[in-house]
């Protein structure tokens, strides 16, 4: 699972940087290409929303099953944690 959200932020950061630069260039733009691309650039910006959404839901799997392989879940659960305190944890950080 740590490897599955390492890929997904990897990935938002590729769609987030292809918004940025395709969107900038459809607004430089004023033809019927551009509109396609504001529309590819606005597509990539919610995929890299899902993306984002997904790593963080592998970061709380990794919690809730201990995967101490993850730094963050290393330096900050315990496997003595119980399982409704490590749900308070991650909504009050």
């Amino acid at each position: 699972m740590p490897y599955f959200g390492s890929f997904a932020l990897l990935c938002a950061l590729a769609l987030g940087l292809y918004s940025l630069v395709v969107g900038a260039i459809s607004l430089l733009r004023e033809n019927p290409v551009s509109r396609r691309l504001s529309e590819t650039a606005r597509r990539a910006g919610i995929a890299g929303f899902l993306a984002v959404a997904a790593a963080a839901v592998a970061l709380v799997w990794s919690a809730f099953h201990d995967d101490f392989s993850v730094a963050y879940i290393q330096h900050h659960s315990n496997r003595d944690l119980p399982l409704p305190y490590k749900c308070i944890k991650w909504i009050s950080a």
